[in-house]
């Protein structure tokens, strides 16, 4: 028990504490209101698009959509997303994922994500 109390001081002590008292008693949020792929089914190699929104409040918005490899979508700050990306055998979904940030922090976060269905090209 003792192993597990000086665990918790240590973390505690790691752990940067943000101050939201300049945010007039509002605490940020985020939500993804919606996140969707366009065609759900494409040949391997071909485009498709990716769109989301989000609702926030008191911070900065950061919407992401991450596919294959890395491969990103970014709407920075925004509230609103649109991109395309590149198709790839094997890979059958899309991450989105919304940040609410201010202070430099992440303050809160919303991800979702939606499948794609990738066939051979011909």
């Amino acid at each position: 028990m003792r192993y597990v109390a000086v665990l918790l001081v240590a973390l505690s002590g790691a752990c940067k504490v943000v101050d939201l008292s300049g945010l007039g008693g509002h605490a940020p949020h985020i939500e993804l209101t919606s996140a969707a792929v366009s065609p759900t089914t494409v040949r391997a190699g071909s485009q498709f698009a990716v769109s989301a929104s989000a609702t926030y409040g008191d911070c900065a918005p950061m919407l992401v959509a991450s596919y294959a490899n890395g491969t990103q979508v970014v709407s920075w700050p925004g509230s609103q997303l649109q991109g395309s990306l590149t198709a790839v055998l094997g890979q059958t979904a899309v991450s989105f994922d919304a940040t609410c940030a201010a202070g430099g922090y992440a303050l809160a976060r919303d991800s979702r994500s939606v499948p794609i269905q990738v066939t051979l090209a011909p």
